[in-house]
């Protein structure tokens, strides 16, 4: 079915003469005959086409066979007359007669045609009449009379992306330590994330993309999308393999290779051994010069202390001599030099205090926190116990993929439900001022030079010429496009252009912009981003399949799923001074540019011709400075010189998504939006109002087989072993503690596979676990060697610029305490590293058993 719309015409012709034959469909260029703006998919619901209906406004003409006709922009000439017989001649009865002399008519037909006084036919030229300039289409110009003309505002569907944007082949391959990818050509940017943390790379074809070993020593999946022309042309996914944390290692001396001794080679350990050897060698045989070289170095100190020793001895003595008559006894007294303080105690501080800072906790869904029904809230009917809950409780989280859970027990401390909250991303979405609308344009001049008293110079004219005023002598395109009018006085007498009065002739010159595009740019700022937190929500309750829920968080708004309450009390966010800059978009693509603001026309700067509105600019109803262009004048000429007007320029430029450290601008629906990637936290207030869960009470047992614990100690994403948990009932929910850290999980009878994540500090893992279930507690062990990964940079990042500090005080004693756990731990591992120790100190003894000897042969030679 079709849509009708309203023709809305601003203006139109009264022009009814034969010309309007010539005013067809079949007549317009073939371009222009079904033509569609660039920015229009289709005027109707397409496949091929977004979904996101839009309501544009386009510049639309009426032709005398009734036709509407959309053109790119309105070029609208008005004619007093085609060519002189255009004209219609009428008798003394009003009736229109033929054109045919002889005939009488008025001064302005008299001037092209020869009248008779006597005739009796009066001829006058038609109602002016309307063309439309359609020379864009053709070498020549081309000019069509039309009837109305004005604009139109329509639903359109816009083109989608993907379809829209040109296809490129981008091919993403799992390497050791990260991703390679291939293009079949340069790509503008690419962005590929694991979980939340975001890799960026630009105008490359070919690239391999390293992440942080933390986050490759798991199986990983990393997210891909591609952006060309500020548009996006690609996204994926691939996931990976763990890789072994030897083989991502890249570095030869570094933190991971020290602690991972697993890692260490052959030829580390002789390289470590001889390095350390060649070493002390070197002491030994530099110490004689380091000893003559502190000697030398002590030689000027001691002159130095000798004569200043001579100066107060001789001071003195004149002293004594002035105080012999009033001499008075004193007890003198030598005071002991203080004992230089042992760098022992403020190395171990220094080193205590350096861990302490750097040890940065951050805990997944091993972190639970507990919500417990009060003994008025449950209710028990034989074997099925009815529990509602009312609890709130603030939790912080970030935007890593970790997930923070929360327990609901019973008045028995039993487990009977869990909630588990993962924060996705944080979103700083833009709410638009527009500045002002511009366009592509160019700058042309005209100049006209009349003598005195011929046309538009007339006495005193320069002086009261304005920059607005129009000039006869002006074209049409000249006056009706906006610029500005000058008249300078210029040279007289008949060598000047043949001026007959010898008065200063009229220099009259103008310059002014015409579009050179029908692209209109919107030129914008974002003085107010809204913050928005994607959130996922999953129920897993008694019994049932667990249930998720993707909402979205803002500050000062409640959203509610099923009966919980989430309210976004704070943020932390790193300080991101980019989102005070100044964006510039053509409806397709969008770019960063410099600093303007309306009203503020400073030319070479997207703000040098400005547009006040949308329509406006479609009009071409726009200003510049009378200070853009520079002209220089001659006797009969001006000569202006202009800056370039072409806005496109400025979009090729830190076109989005534009990428810094901590965050990626990128469109996002119709505006745009700062994507966090790290650095950031949020607080949110849960509630939990009248939520009931009905479970049935059982006595099963539970049973567990565990898989050899892998993953990292002392780092963020922690370590994780999968479990199968077996019932003896048809299904239980299971308490488990491990070295104080608990996890929840469904047992079954056929048994359910569920991976734990837990967070250790030392490297070698043997931890009996209790499992609880309303049967009763049985244990399990926790076996296995983790790996050291240094990811002090990425923790740096998280909390890099941020105004609070997330992660609350610890203890110094009890992280020395841990620091010097893990250290005992590390070297029970370094089995090589002592054996190595033992070598040089065995060469120590060595080489002082030889200085022994030489020195004892030394002595008895004198001797002798």
């Amino acid at each position: 079915m079709g849509v009708s719309y309203m023709q809305n015409f601003s203006a139109c012709s009264h022009y009814n003469n034969s010309r309007t034959t010539e005013s067809r469909k079949s007549n317009v260029p073939p371009q222009f005959q079904n033509f569609i703006p660039t920015d229009v998919c289709s005027f109707y619901k397409a496949d091929n086409c977004s979904s996101r209906k839009k309501i544009g406004t386009f510049n639309q003409i009426e032709l005398y066979d009734n036709s509407v006709l959309l053109v790119p922009r309105l070029q609208i000439i008005i004619k007093d007359y085609l060519n002189a017989s255009d004209f219609v001649c009428i008798n003394a009865e009003g009736k229109r007669v033929s054109t045919t002399p002889p005939y009488q008519g008025t001064s302005v037909f008299c001037e092209n045609h020869s009248c008779s006084e006597h005739a009796e036919k009066f001829c006058i030229y038609d109602t002016p009449i309307a063309l439309h300039d359609f020379s864009d289409a053709t070498s020549t110009t081309f000019l069509i009379p039309i009837r109305a003309w004005g604009t139109t505002n329509r639903e359109f569907y816009p083109h989608n992306p993907q379809n829209y944007a040109e296809a490129i082949l981008l091919s993403p391959k799992c390497s050791k330590g990260g991703l390679d990818i291939a293009t079949d050509r340069i790509i503008d940017a690419i962005e590929a994330c694991i979980a939340s943390y975001c890799i960026f790379t630009s105008h490359v074809s070919a690239t391999s993309l390293m992440f942080p070993t933390e986050l490759i020593v798991f199986r990983y999946t990393v997210q891909i999308s591609g952006w060309q022309n500020g548009i996006r042309v690609h996204q994926s996914s691939i996931t990976c393999p763990a890789h072994p944390i030897c083989e991502v290692l890249n570095c030869i001396l570094c933190l991971e290779k020290i602690y991972n001794s697993q890692c260490w080679t052959k030829l580390d350990i002789l390289l470590a051994t001889t390095s350390i050897i060649i070493i002390i060698s070197m002491y030994w045989i530099l110490s004689p010069m380091l000893f003559v070289i502190r000697r030398l170095v002590k030689l000027p100190l001691l002159v130095f202390k000798c004569l200043l020793a001579i100066v107060r001895k001789v001071k003195g003595n004149h002293r004594q001599k002035d105080l012999d008559s009033f001499s008075t006894p004193f007890r003198t007294y030598t005071r002991a030099k203080r004992r230089p303080r042992s760098l022992k105690n403020s190395t171990l501080l220094i080193t205590i205090l350096a861990f302490t800072m750097s040890g940065k906790h951050t805990h997944g869904c091993s972190d639970v926190v507990s919500i417990t029904s009060t003994t008025e809230s449950c209710s028990r009917i034989n074997s099925t116990q009815t529990c509602t809950f009312n609890q709130g409780v603030v939790l912080t989280l970030q935007p890593l993929g970790q997930d923070l859970c929360l327990s609901l027990r019973n008045d028995d401390n039993e487990p009977v439900g869990l909630l588990s909250l993962r924060t996705e991303s944080i979103f700083h979405v833009c709410q638009k001022k527009i500045e002002f609308f511009t366009r592509d344009h160019e700058f042309n001049s005209e100049s006209s030079h009349r003598c005195y008293k011929a046309g538009s110079c007339k006495p005193n004219k320069c002086d009261n010429t304005k920059t607005s005023d129009t000039i006869a002598e002006f074209s049409w395109k000249a006056s009706h496009h906006p610029g500005f009018t000058f008249c300078k006085a210029s040279c007289q007498c008949l060598m000047c252009d043949g001026c007959f009065y010898c008065t200063p002739s009229c220099l009259f010159y103008r310059y002014y912009a015409t579009p050179s595009s029908d692209t209109i740019y919107t030129v914008f700022t974002c003085p107010i981003w809204e913050l928005t937190v994607n959130t996922e929500i999953t129920f897993q309750l008694h019994n049932q399949e667990p249930e998720t829920h993707h909402i979205v968080l803002r500050p000062g708004r409640t959203s509610r799923v099923k009966d919980v309450k989430l309210s976004l009390l704070a943020t932390v966010s790193p300080q991101l001074p980019v989102l005070g800059s100044t964006f510039i978009t053509d409806g397709k693509r969008t770019a960063m540019t410099m600093r303007v603001q309306a009203n503020e026309l400073t030319p070479q700067t997207p703000g040098q011709l400005q547009c006040a509105s949308k329509m406006d600019a479609i009009q071409f109803k726009c200003r510049f400075s009378p200070r853009t262009c520079i002209c220089s004048t001659g006797a009969f000429k001006a000569t202006c010189t202009c800056p370039e007007g072409k806005m496109s320029n400025h979009l090729q430029h830190n076109a989005l998504p534009f990428t810094t450290k901590n965050i990626i601008i990128e469109e996002h629906e119709d505006t745009i939006a700062a994507r966090a990637q790290v650095g950031s936290a949020i607080h949110v207030q849960t509630n939990v109002e009248n939520m009931k869960i009905v479970s049935v009470q059982n006595h099963g047992k539970c049973s567990i087989m565990t898989s050899t614990i892998e993953g990292c100690y002392s780092c963020l994403l922690g370590a994780t072993v999968t479990i199968v948990c077996y019932s003896t009932s048809d299904q239980s929910t299971a308490d488990i503690i491990c070295d104080d850290q608990h996890q929840i999980a469904t047992c079954t009878q056929r048994g359910k596979i569920t991976a734990l994540n837990f967070h250790f500090d030392s490297p070698k893992i043997d931890i009996n676990c209790t499992i609880s279930c309303p049967g009763g507690r049985s244990h399990f062990l926790i076996n296995g060697t983790l790996d050291y990964v240094h990811d002090s940079a990425l923790q740096r990042e998280i909390a890099i610029d941020s105004d609070v500090s997330v992660n609350p005080e610890e203890n110094v004693w009890d992280t020395a305490t841990e620091w010097i756990s893990s250290i005992t731990d590390f070297f029970g591992l370094l089995k090589i590293l002592l054996i190595s120790f033992a070598l040089i100190l065995l060469l120590l003894v060595v080489l002082f058993i030889v200085t022994l000897l030489s020195r004892i042969a030394s002595i008895v030679k004198k001797q002798s």
